[in-house]
């Protein structure tokens, strides 16, 4: 239906159209069966504006380092279908199926095209694809290059006892100073990081107080010496000794570094540095 579609499309603006093929070998999402190519080969046959230039499948657990197998079969119905491909005839350009961890421990999967991910950012898919690289000597060292800011809004003093946020669900123990950070979980800070994510201040590590609001969170700066309003604060990142990673607020929310990188809005503002 989608090519009948494309040709339809293609035909009316008068243009060609170039498509790519995903095959489905494991992952029970997107994409066309093994068994079910031939009879698509046929359908691109017969059109006149859509031409394939690419072939594609996604692995389901090629991070699981150490259960290799069920990856390898993935591999091994992609590089089937590739050969049916070639011998209907078609040679499409583009052959791509290795992710992040892919890209780093399996190089025969690399076809002629790679799709790096979490890596661009510099940022293991897993801890197992970690592991693995150290145990092989692999030459790989990921640096990560993202970083999240924002500064202060606001400073204030509270007495011990003093709820902080929604739901009174923290009160402070002691006498603290409490700074405001314009940022909520609308901007893609997870509300899972309520009162255990920590933030960067000055060179001190800050813990979130209370519950994320949707545009607002409190963070605890009693330490911090001379802070003032639209002073540097960093969410996501490393300032000098202090590193607030990725997998470090994963962790801290229950969840995997990819799920935390995709929130963040794609309004705010972005600098390539």
């Amino acid at each position: 239906e989608g090519l009948a579609h494309a040709e339809v499309v293609a035909g009316a603006l008068a243009r060609s159209l170039n498509v790519h093929l995903k095959i489905e070998t494991g992952t029970s999402r997107q994409g066309v069966f093994v068994d079910d190519v031939e009879d698509l080969l046929n359908d691109l046959r017969r059109m006149q504006h859509v031409s394939l230039s690419g072939v594609s499948t996604h692995f389901a657990n090629i991070e699981d380092s150490g259960n290799p197998q069920y990856a390898t079969m993935q591999f091994g119905k992609f590089q089937e279908a590739i050969g049916r491909i070639h011998d209907y005839g078609f040679t499409p350009e583009f052959i791509h199926c290795a992710c992040s961890a892919a890209i780093i421990i399996y190089p025969d999967t690399h076809g002629t095209l790679v799709r790096s991910g979490i890596s661009t950012y510099g940022i293991w898919s897993s801890d197992l694809v970690a592991s693995t690289v150290r145990d092989r000597h692999l030459k790989c060292d990921l640096e990560p290059v993202l970083s999240w800011k924002t500064r202060v809004a606001q400073v204030k003093s509270y007495p011990v006892g003093t709820p902080i946020s929604y739901g009174l669900t923290e009160v402070l123990k002691k006498r603290s100073r409490v700074a405001v950070l314009p940022v909520g979980y609308s901007d893609g800070y997870d509300r899972r990081l309520s009162s255990v994510g920590e933030v960067i201040i000055k060179g001190y590590r800050c813990k979130v107080l209370g519950r994320v609001c949707m545009n607002m969170m409190m963070v605890d700066v009693s330490d911090v010496p001379d802070l003032q309003k639209e002073d540097e604060v960093m969410l996501l990142g490393k300032e000098g000794r202090h590193v607030v990673s990725a997998e470090f607020l994963a962790i801290k929310a229950g969840t995997i570094p990819y799920e935390l990188l995709a929130r963040i809005n794609p309004t705010l503002p972005r600098i390539v540095v």
